[in-house]
């Protein structure tokens, strides 16, 4: 859950804004949930110190979970300025917006060293022999950021960018109609392109959204076709198509 723009949320461990909730299928709260540092007792807050995450992918094998997120994040190594992540979540954890890298946080796996405005969607891990090398990549949606990002795990559990594609490429390639069809080893997205006279995210995408020039495209989500039954299964509209 976001923190609304109350960047005191996140570190409030008796809120629910800028945190990741973990309930039972009936709205209880699990008896494992952990009791956040401060908090008055348990609730479904699983963990903490979140600006607004977007994403939430279980990786296959492990079963670990990791989110993509809109977080200022300042590596405390480097010095490097990130606008979005991706974190593995961890009970109890702290991913510390909005005080940045410290003692007592947990840092992502995944920093936007090389495109700042990424602003994340949704990700999801590809699993099985049809990927290839690609294999248990863990691939990234983004919206100002208007791209496709493939991320390889590392050694050490982190992930770096293995590939990115342009909105423009991924929709030239997309191959309606829909998911119907599609056999393993294809991906649903969501594309579209932002409304004319709305407040551009950035600065860098004022003038591609100015008057009489062509409006930029937004990954609004991303998925493994296959993970749908088919009779849940999207359907393109006329202003995207699914499946590449």
């Amino acid at each position: 859950m976001g923190e609304v723009g109350n960047t005191a949320f996140s570190q409030n461990p008796n809120a629910l804004n800028g945190k990741i909730l973990r309930m039972n299928p009936d709205g209880t709260v699990p008896e494992d949930n952990p009791i956040l540092p401060g908090a008055f007792g348990r609730t479904a807050a699983y963990t903490m110190g979140h600006r607004n995450p977007q994403g939430l992918a279980f990786q296959p094998g492990s079963g670990l979970p990791f989110t993509s997120e809109h977080a200022h994040y300042t590596d405390g190594a480097t010095g490097a300025h990130s606008h979005a992540t991706v974190n593995l979540l961890r009970a109890g954890a702290n991913y510390s917006w909005p005080l940045g890298a410290g003692a007592g946080f947990t840092k992502p796996v995944w920093q936007s060293f090389d495109n700042p405005y990424v602003a994340t969607s949704g990700n999801t891990f590809v699993s099985g022999t049809q990927w290839g090398a690609w294999n248990g990549n863990l691939f990234l949606a983004a919206l100002a950021g208007t791209m496709i990002l493939r991320l390889e795990q590392q050694p050490d559990g982190s992930f770096k960018t293995g590939g990115v594609d342009g909105a423009d490429t991924v929709r030239r390639n997309l191959r309606p109609p829909s998911c119907g069809g599609a056999g393993p080893g294809r991906l649903a997205v969501r594309v579209h392109r932002q409304r004319r006279g709305r407040r551009p995210h950035h600065p860098h995408h004022a003038d591609a959204i100015g008057a009489g020039k062509e409006r930029p495209l937004s990954v609004a989500w991303i998925a493994v076709c296959s993970a749908w039954p088919a009779s849940a299964r999207p359907r393109p509209s006329s202003r995207d198509a699914a499946c590449a």
